[in-house]
């Protein structure tokens, strides 16, 4: 196959971007961890029960949001692709954006907040 080097085949690539994926996947848990270690330990007095109470309310808001956009959407995604069972909706529903992907996006908004004026 010409897009493959000759040297090398499909499933020792595939190993190597594996390994390079959890590689990256343990720095950000580690960063993300680090960050905010020290924020709660540098913030002590500024998080307070009010503040744990308004991330609940929040996530529980996120989350009744998300099954309000799968109910409204269900007809399409059903039709679409390879189709979108109730079971894999109640799954995708609970999923949501979890992960280096999410740990990534709240590391790039702390760095913004902290550089703005």
């Amino acid at each position: 196959n010409f897009g493959w080097m000759q040297l090398a085949d499909r499933e020792a690539t595939h190993s190597v971007w594996h390994s390079i994926e959890w590689m990256l996947n343990t720095l950000i848990f580690v960063l993300s961890g680090l960050i905010m270690g020290t924020q709660i330990l540098e913030r002590k007095h500024v998080f307070d029960a009010s503040d744990w109470r308004q991330l609940i309310v929040l996530y529980i808001g996120v989350l009744v949001i998300r099954i309000l956009m799968l109910v409204v959407f269900y007809p399409w995604l059903r039709q679409m692709g390879y189709g979108l069972t109730w079971q894999e909706a109640t799954v995708v529903s609970w999923g949501g954006l979890r992960g280096a992907v999410g740990l990534a996006l709240a590391i790039a908004c702390d760095l913004e907040f902290k550089h703005r004026p």
